[in-house]
């Protein structure tokens, strides 16, 4: 099976459920939980779930929330030789609050995933893989956009599947569409929902995405579309579940898809059995997620 490595962020989320309105300058009850998060962190636990192998580099702190992060992963499966300790930052940290109807507002504090750099154990790690995932988080921040763009070079030169998630809308709005486009556009897969697609086309005509090889556009309740330069090919139905949080539903839809074509060597020549395939295998993960509070999957059974 061919070996996959995960390059991002890992958090611990805080979530919290409320009904009704949030009250500003007061009191709303809640019911929290505390559990892993930051989407690569994500994407790797639901990778483990699927019993694909799966590698995961980045950074926490020498703190409690970091300990507890790497047991967490251990727990699912992910193996976590590439994460390295950063004792002068806090591993990273995201508020979540989730509404009765399960949209969420997050609150992140990157903290420690602002430490990953390339160095010698970094590429070693990329020169190992064959297929590559990572966030546009990762290039939207300045503080880590030069290792973005040094992994994914390194990734194309050495010939590796690359899977690039377009993170969210209005990180994407901040540093300019025209700036994390050029980024994606090096990916052999780029996964983005319907807003993150809108701002990524907000300064440019609708057929920019014809420069995309493959772009598969998530659509919460309606579903999924598969789009290869710029061409609508395939539309999968959404897993009809009951939300109960949304957190991390695109994490584990972007494993789906990773984990019905990681048999395959090369993804230039997918049929459309295959590429049906790997939608209807994100759609069911996607609902798994839904229909559970937190970004990672239940425990094993």
């Amino acid at each position: 099976m061919a070996k996959v490595l995960v390059i991002g962020d890992i958090n611990v989320d805080v979530v919290s459920q409320y009904e009704g309105v949030l009250n500003q300058n007061s009191d709303t009850p809640t019911r929290t939980s505390i559990t892993l998060g930051g989407s690569p962190s994500n994407v790797s636990t639901w990778l483990a779930h699927s019993n694909v192998p799966v590698d995961l580099l980045g950074g926490i702190g020498n703190d409690m929330f970091g300990s507890w992060a790497l047991k967490q992963l251990d727990v699912y499966g992910v193996r976590t030789s590439q994460v390295t300790v950063y004792g002068a930052d806090n591993t990273g940290t995201c508020v979540i609050l989730v509404n009765a109807s399960g949209d969420r507002t997050m609150l992140p504090d990157p903290g420690a995933n602002l430490q990953v750099h390339p160095d010698e154990v970094f590429d070693a790690a990329i020169d190992a893989a064959d297929i590559l995932i990572m966030s546009a988080y990762s290039f939207i921040r300045p503080e880590t956009r030069d290792m973005a763009v040094h992994a994914v070079r390194r990734a194309r030169v050495n010939g590796l599947n690359v899977v690039l998630d377009a993170a969210s809308a209005a990180p994407i709005r901040a540093a300019g569409p025209r700036l994390v486009r050029e980024w994606l556009w090096m990916a052999d897969i780029v996964v983005a929902n319907e807003d993150e697609l809108r701002a990524l086309g907000s300064d440019v005509t609708p057929d920019w995405t014809s420069l995309m090889d493959n772009m598969i556009v998530k659509r919460g309740s309606q579903g999924a579309t598969w789009y290869m330069k710029g061409r609508r090919i395939h539309d999968v139905a959404a897993a009809e579940v009951d939300v109960v949080d949304t957190t991390g539903a695109g994490d584990a839809f972007l494993a789906g898809i990773v984990s019905s074509l990681v048999q395959y060597p090369s993804w230039h020549f997918l049929n459309d059995d295959k590429r049906i395939a790997a939608l209807t295998a994100a759609s069911q993960l996607a609902g798994e997620c839904c229909a559970r509070v937190g970004a990672t999957p239940g425990p094993r059974e």
